[in-house]
């Protein structure tokens, strides 16, 4: 169950930090300009405490023509898992292969259009999952009652743009574990994220703002439709108007629901390299 909520959280946080949309090219999903080559991003949790503690560190890489073709994520400084992308003669993402750091195969994900070239669903192939525990360390035992109860297929619904409205996490008996629902304001910045049950109940509610520059500059998380967590968020950008290091300040409400968030500042630096033209 620790290790579900995690991933699920690990759902949320990619949404709520690149605010992931279906358009013609990577770099408007990630509000990025400029020709970029690759992203190495470093994210700090910052505590009056102790040091600041590192919890993500990646490196996403593209293409020329703006199109993520790499993703790579680091633990302890050292390569945990890599993501390749594969594209079709449209343009469309075609799967996904995500390899442990020996370079064996860990979750291959397929993605399906309709005729306009909007995403209809992906399908999760966790064959291989089977067989490493959550640090990618092989097992000699299987974890088949663990992956059974994962969900193996993402249904979209889009608007007539291609933007996602609505996410449904299925499982391999066709059950729904999760759904994700999207709003947008009229410059197609996502404003609303809402998070439901396998009941079909709102659990959590992330609300957001932005600056000029297009970034979030105050997001509010409801749970249970009680305000938990107010995070602003302060930039510095490079001569391209793309951040390089941004700073959210969090203030948690003391309540119920947030006894196991935490409340320390994050900082997260980014280092960006362009292509020459």
């Amino acid at each position: 169950m620790k290790r579900q909520l995690t991933l699920l959280m690990m759902v949320v946080i990619f949404c709520s930090a690149d605010i992931y949309t279906y358009t013609p090219t990577s770099y408007v999903k990630m509000n990025l300009k400029g020709s970029i080559k690759d992203l190495t991003e470093l994210e700090n949790r910052l505590s009056s405490e102790e040091n600041p503690l590192i919890i993500n560190n990646s490196i996403k890489s593209f293409d020329k023509n703006g199109r993520l073709i790499q993703f790579s994520r680091f633990k302890n400084h050292k390569l945990f898992s890599k993501i390749n992308y594969f594209y079709s003669a449209e343009g469309n993402i075609d799967h996904t292969i995500e390899s442990n750091p020996d370079g064996s195969d860990y979750l291959k994900v397929n993605y399906f259009y309709d005729e306009e070239g909007h995403l209809t669903h992906k399908i999760y192939d966790r064959s291989n999952q089977k067989s490493y525990n959550a640090n990618r360390e092989k097992l000699e035992v299987e974890y088949d009652d663990y992956y059974n109860r994962l969900f193996t297929k993402v249904i979209y619904k889009c608007d007539y743009k291609g933007f996602k409205l609505e996410e449904k996490f299925l499982n391999n008996k066709d059950e729904l574990t999760r759904k994700l629902t999207y709003k947008y304001d009229y410059k197609y910045n996502l404003v609303e994220l809402k998070i439901y049950n396998a009941k079909g109940q709102v659990e959590k509610r992330i609300k957001y703002r932005y600056n000029n520059n297009n970034d979030v500059l105050e997001s509010k998380t409801y749970i249970s439709n009680r305000l938990a967590l107010t995070s602003s968020f302060d930039y510095v950008y490079d001569q391209n108007k793309n951040w390089t290091s941004r700073t959210e300040k969090r203030k948690l409400q003391e309540n119920l629901f947030t006894a196991n968030i935490d409340k320390s500042d994050i900082l997260t630096q980014r280092i960006i390299t362009y292509y020459v033209n």
